[in-house]
């Protein structure tokens, strides 16, 4: 089975930063899973201005946990997301993710 780690960024206000898709191949990973996977992506903040991150929130509620999730990325600087996948026994491609919510979004 392949896992691929997935972080959408949702940047609302006046688009001066920019958090594009950024994702990450965990490769091959066999169930079961006893403890959750530890995985990790850098997010690089394309725009011009520093982008304030209000909240990390996860796609799937039962099988992802954010486990930190930087408060602000510079302009033109990279930011660490950790998360915590707990896919039981799911198989085949699997996909997991978060959004960053920045600028006072709901």
């Amino acid at each position: 089975m392949r896992a691929a780690l997935l972080l959408a960024a949702a940047l609302l206000g006046d688009g001066a930063a920019q958090l594009p898709r950024a994702a990450t191949d965990l490769g091959r990973i066999d169930p079961p899973f006893a403890e959750p996977i530890q995985a990790s992506v850098l997010v690089r903040n394309a725009g011009a201005a520093e982008a304030a991150i209000d909240r990390a929130v996860p796609h799937c509620a039962g099988c992802t946990r954010i486990a930190s999730a930087p408060r602000s990325i510079p302009a033109g600087g990279t930011g660490e997301v950790r998360l915590l996948l707990e896919p039981g026994r799911s198989r085949g491609r699997l996909r997991f993710g978060a959004t960053l919510l920045s600028g006072g979004a709901p």
